[in-house]
């Protein structure tokens, strides 16, 4: 679905996403929050297959890992 992003777009956009996820939260619009967290759940699928696609070595554990922790 996402696949037509780049891994630097896919980053920024999940940036931007859970910002806004954490303002819907805050201004308890819990319907869009949760609109929100379905699609940063599949940009996160996209960003892991994406990585993992460019270099075969790395694991979705390895992709976690370093999104995480920068």
């Amino acid at each position: 679905m996402y696949n037509y992003l780049s891994i630097e777009q896919i980053r920024s956009t999940l940036d931007f996403l859970e910002i806004s996820y954490g303002k819907a939260m805050d201004e308890e619009a819990y319907g869009h929050a949760q609109d929100l967290d379905k699609i940063i759940d599949d940009l996160q699928v996209a960003l892991t297959a994406k990585i993992m696609a460019e270099d075969p070595c790395t694991t979705a554990a390895d992709v976690r890992y370093f999104e995480n922790n920068g």
